[in-house]
């Protein structure tokens, strides 16, 4: 039987090409971490190949003995959020967004409980002007006298902190952030970032408050450098930043902070 051209191997060869593209185009860019762990990454890379696997065999097969062939339009459907990341172009849950979602201040206590309650105090001789050492989950990094808190060292650092309270009491503090006010309160701000476990439908907006007289002169969303003391406040001994210096700084590339 001579063969004819399928419509409809034709049009879902279509699909299957923009959906190739379109995978490609996230994974390659870095758009992909706007929405799923970094860790997830591969997964998608396999993907992308079964999709371009499924397009070589749909593509050879267009022509078909077939004398008559239905278009299932229904094809189209599965362009909806290739449209979406092109027109749209989503960027992720944004400062304004996490400010209306909430935010958590008592993030440490997790963190502890990941350690099966850690209440002992274990006391870590750190070395000034060196990276600092391994704590199991990352480290700790001291330089000029400051702990500097980075995207790496982020829930490291705090678990050192709420275990350590006197080790860390009045110690100068490096970290950014953006900023979320709170309602009432002129006199403090939380210091907040957005971790994302799994994917961006599971993003959860952490925070420290930060105590600072001029916090009406900064605005909701804006992110900032701040250098304080640490301190620790109420019957939790929860920290806290005594803010002796901020900058305003741009939206960091690497705005989220990923949690195995």
């Amino acid at each position: 039987m001579r063969k004819v051209f399928n419509p409809d191997r034709a049009l879902w060869s279509i699909v299957l090409l923009l959906l190739f593209y379109t995978f490609l185009k996230m994974i390659y860019s870095g758009d992909i971490k706007n929405f799923i762990h970094p860790n997830m990454i591969k997964y998608s890379i396999f993907g992308a190949i079964a999709i371009g696997i499924m397009l070589i065999n749909n593509f050879l097969n267009t022509l078909s003995e077939a004398e008559e062939v239905k278009v299932r339009y229904g094809y189209i459907l599965f362009l909806i959020p290739v449209i979406i990341y092109m027109i749209v172009k989503p960027t992720g849950l944004t400062e304004s967004a996490a400010i209306n979602r909430g935010v958590n201040l008592y993030f440490y206590k997790s963190l502890m409980a990941e350690e099966g309650k850690g209440g002992h105090h274990h006391h870590h001789h750190h070395h000034e002007d060196q990276h600092s050492h391994n704590h199991g989950d990352g480290e700790i990094i001291i330089e000029n006298g400051e702990v500097i808190v980075n995207n790496e060292n982020f829930f490291t650092s705090f678990k050192e902190f709420y275990k350590n309270t006197e080790e860390y009491k009045e110690r100068t503090v490096r970290i950014k952030g953006f900023v979320i006010k709170e309602k009432g309160k002129s006199e403090s701000f939380i210091l907040s970032r957005m971790v994302v476990s799994c994917c961006a439908a599971d993003t959860e907006v952490i925070g420290i408050r930060s105590i600072y007289k001029d916090t009406p002169l900064i605005a909701n969303g804006q992110w900032l450098e701040v250098k304080g003391k640490l301190q620790f406040e109420g019957v939790e001994q929860g920290p806290i930043i005594i803010v002796e210096s901020l900058n305003p700084i741009d939206k960091p590339e690497e705005s989220y902070i990923y949690r195995d």
